[in-house]
C-alpha cells in the first residue's frame, strides 16, 4: 500500500471517528437535556404544591388562632372579612382576591399592610354552603372552615387552645 492510500484511509477512519463522536455527544446532550428540563418541570410541581398547601394551612390557622368573630364573605365571593385580636391589638382582616392580568392572588390586607398569600392562573373564590361554614375554592378544590368564633368553639369542645380534631391535618 503506497502513502497516499493509506493517508486516505486514515482520514476515512478520523472522518468516521468524529462523525460517530458528534452522534454520541447529540445523544448525550439530548439525554442531559431531557433530565434537566424534566427535574426543574419537577421542583416547580414540587414548589407549586408546597405554596398550595402553605396558602390554605396559613388562612386556616389566621382565623383559628386569631380571630375573634364569625368571617363575613362578600356577595361576590372576593373577599373574607374578619376581625382578630394579637395581645391587646383589634383589627380587621380581609382577605381579597384579585385579578392580576392572568393571574389571581389571595391577599391578606391589615392595618400593618397587604401580603400577597397565593398566585395562580385559576379562579379563587370564597363561598358559604351554609352560615356555619366558610370555604375558598382554590385550584379547583374546596377547602371549608366552621363559621364560628373559634374561642366559643375550643370552649364547647373542651379543648384547650388545642385545633379541634376536624381541622388537625396529621389525623
Amino acid at each position: 500500500m503506497d502513502k497516499q492510500s493509506r493517508g486516505g484511509a486514515v482520514l476515512v477512519e478520523l472522518l468516521l471517528y468524529i462523525f460517530i463522536s458528534i452522534i454520541f455527544c447529540a445523544m448525550i446532550y439530548e439525554l442531559l437535556y431531557f433530565v434537566i428540563a424534566r427535574s426543574h418541570r419537577i421542583v416547580q410541581k414540587i414548589d407549586q404544591d408546597i405554596n398550595f398547601f402553605m396558602a390554605i394551612d396559613y388562612l386556616r390557622q389566621d382565623f383559628w388562632w386569631h380571630s375573634v368573630s364569625t368571617a363575613t364573605i362578600s356577595e361576590d365571593g372576593r373577599q373574607l372579612v374578619f376581625v382578630e385580636r394579637i395581645g391587646d391589638q383589634t383589627k380587621t382582616v380581609r382577605y381579597i382576591i384579585e385579578k392580576s392580568g392572568d393571574y389571581y392572588q389571595l391577599k391578606r390586607v391589615a392595618n400593618n399592610g397587604v401580603n400577597v398569600v397565593y398566585t395562580s392562573s385559576k379562579q379563587m373564590y370564597f363561598y358559604a354552603p351554609n352560615e356555619k361554614i366558610w370555604a375558598i375554592n382554590i385550584e379547583g378544590y374546596d377547602f371549608e372552615m366552621v363559621n364560628l368564633v373559634p374561642a366559643d368553639v375550643r370552649e364547647q369542645l373542651k379543648i384547650g387552645n388545642q385545633l379541634p380534631y376536624f381541622l388537625v391535618l396529621d389525623r
